[in-house]
């Protein structure tokens, strides 16, 4: 058994009225999903065997955004899961950060980016600034 299959041994363990729902992956490097709901209270747990648990436990998550918080283990993620199940908590998003701001905690300007040869700016078809490090 891998960790997500012993969270759902657990939290059904715990939680002998939820509903909890495995996904797992056709292929063997994507990621496993479980969803848990108790009552009014619902959990939604992403794993990855490279990365850990994903947690997000919030009424207005949408589609393709990412885990909220993520915990490195089975015993921090269960914690948290169980404790986002035992009461009225939620999760929330990371904050929004825009092009600018990124900029600026990477200290990289426009203008810097601009004064890059034509073909540093032309590799790939990716700007300077967008190109990673």
């Amino acid at each position: 058994m891998n960790p997500i299959e012993h969270m759902v041994g657990d939290l059904g363990n715990r939680f002998p009225s939820a509903r909890i729902e495995l996904d797992v992956p056709t292929a063997p490097d994507a990621p496993w999903f479980l969803d848990a709901r108790a009552d009014d209270r619902w959990v939604i747990v992403e794993w990855r065997h490279d990365a850990g648990f994903g947690i997000t436990a919030r009424p207005d998550v949408g589609f393709g955004e990412g885990a909220d918080e993520v915990a490195p283990d089975l015993v921090g993620a269960t914690a948290r899961v169980t404790q986002l199940l035992s009461t009225e908590e939620h999760t929330s998003a990371g904050p929004q950060i825009s092009r600018v701001a990124l900029r600026l905690l990477r200290d990289t300007a426009q203008l810097a980016a601009t004064s890059a040869s034509p073909r540093d700016r032309q590799i790939g078809n990716i700007t300077p600034v967008a190109r990673p490090e």
